[in-house]
């Protein structure tokens, strides 16, 4: 099917006030220029919009924080191979017992991840 060619066009004058009304709406949505936003709501499309999903944000910064954690243990546990590993937070005397700093680690890691949950539960409620 050939596009159509858009040969027709419509002024429409704003004051400050309505154009900053209308670019805000403009930018809530997925449409690529306001010729295509006016063009959809004139011709009575559906206009996507953006959403922004609070717990979404929340699950992805806890997700980021449990990463950071994850590459210390891994980068601990890389060193306590070599000998030289020393975990930030941790006993220095439990340096040599690393059975004890995994186990504390791990709870430490599913603390969070039950948090990040019980926080996800009442936002979605």
């Amino acid at each position: 099917m050939e596009a159509q060619k858009r040969n027709r066009k419509i002024v429409v004058s704003f004051s400050e006030a309505e154009f900053a009304n209308f670019e805000k709406h403009f930018r809530e949505t997925t449409a690529g220029s306001y010729s295509e936003y006016v063009r959809d709501i004139l011709m009575r499309k559906p206009v996507l919009f953006k959403t922004h999903n609070v717990s979404i944000d929340l699950f992805l910064d806890s997700m980021i924080d449990l990463k950071k954690d994850l590459k210390t243990i891994l980068h601990f546990y890389a060193e306590q191979s070599w000998g030289t590993g020393h975990l930030p937070g941790s006993d220095p005397a439990e340096v040599n017992q690393p059975d004890i700093l995994l186990k504390k680690n791990i709870e430490a890691i599913l603390s969070k991840v039950s948090k990040l949950y019980q926080s996800w539960l009442q936002s979605s409620i």
